[in-house]
């Protein structure tokens, strides 16, 4: 794993997603300057040179509890924070702004007047429509680029928290987790066509797809199952795993899961190789110094739930490009992107494929 440092990007809470007809990743970005006031970036790295140009996003921060960002077939990104999607177009260098619907006609499961009604997930179907769902709102909402509107609600059979992603198993079939009633962890499918919903049978923290009919979970007690989303029929693939509080559960083509890892004096990335439980870890590295995979170091006494002597970057995300590259985002900055803090560690990091 080698850091890939992003010259003036702030410290911040990000998401990013790949780009493929560009080959770059798209780096979006809330962050703090003068008087605390939040602002917004949308950075674009260039997969091939290594190059970077940073877009402000010209719109308040309120209600930012999560990030998110997409790619839609045209080339477009979309973002979603607070109760404000946007849309920004690379070749106009521009930006359009919609605010998020009404919440009448779904159920609201209120957990915080912080929270609550504030985006936390989208993905964008087929037709290039974006789905979103808000914190503690038990509905996910279709918006339509042709028309600027949001155009339909689905319910949903629970609530979605910060912790949650939606993504698309194939077309019209859309995976949701949140919670069941406050604090169980849930799974639910979407039909967009019919707009019904039910709940799978899993309690997932946070998942992945990695077919058309095949979603990867982790539970509470950090087991990692793989679930058949036709017959429901699910089987164990790992029974414990060193994932950390925030999973952040990515696939890539190979099949393999990875996640966020945490374990005794480690801090980075795991993978769990497809087709078998075996568990590879991949810490961040120290410094300037490549990092490589290995064991799982042996706790020798407890309590070791913390990565004792570690420097936690604060992964935000992990995306797979096409080459099957593994792409982390932490949220420290880029160099002389936050004039009070200096550290080693990099904004983002390469694991190469096969690494």
């Amino acid at each position: 794993m080698q850091g890939q440092s992003i010259a003036g990007l702030p410290s911040g809470i990000r998401a990013t997603a790949f780009d493929p007809s560009r080959d770059c990743l798209w780096i979006f970005s809330r962050y703090f300057r003068e008087a605390g006031v939040p602002l917004l970036t949308l950075t674009r790295f260039n997969i091939t040179d290594r190059s970077a140009v940073s877009t402000p996003i010209p719109s308040s921060a309120d209600g930012f509890i999560r990030a998110s960002v997409a790619v839609d077939l045209k080339g477009d990104v979309w973002m979603a924070w607070g109760r404000t999607l946007a849309r920004y177009d690379p070749t106009a260098n521009s930006t359009r702004f919609n605010a998020l619907p009404a919440m009448s006609g779904v159920t609201v499961s209120p957990e915080d007047p912080s929270l609550d009604g504030n985006s936390v997930a989208i993905a964008i179907a087929d037709d290039s429509a974006v789905w979103l769902v808000a914190n503690s709102v038990r509905g996910v909402f279709r918006f339509d680029p042709s028309t600027d509107t949001w155009s339909k609600a689905v319910g949903l059979p629970l609530a979605p928290t910060t912790l949650t992603r939606i993504a698309f198993a194939k077309p019209g079939s859309l995976i949701v987790n949140g919670v069941t009633d406050g604090t169980t962890p849930g799974l639910a499918i979407v039909d967009t066509v019919l707009g019904t919903a039910y709940l799978l049978p899993a309690h997932a923290r946070d998942f992945a797809v990695v077919s058309s009919n095949v979603a990867v979970y982790v539970d509470e007690r950090g087991a990692f199952v793989s679930l058949d989303l036709s017959t429901r029929n699910s089987s164990q693939v790992a029974a414990t795993a060193p994932v950390s509080g925030v999973p952040d559960l990515a696939e890539d083509g190979y099949g393999n899961i990875w996640f966020s890892m945490t374990a005794y004096r480690s801090v980075g990335i795991g993978r769990i190789t497809a087709g078998s439980d075996a568990i590879a870890v991949y810490p961040f590295p120290r410094g300037s110094s490549p990092a490589t995979s290995g064991p799982v170091l042996s706790c020798p006494a407890p309590p070791c739930d913390a990565p004792l002597g570690m420097f936690d970057p604060q992964l935000q995300s992990i995306v797979a490009d096409s080459s099957n590259n593994i792409w982390i985002t932490s949220g420290v900055p880029g160099l002389h992107g936050d004039p009070a803090l200096t550290t080693s560690a990099a904004p983002l990091y390469e694991l190469p494929a096969g690494a």
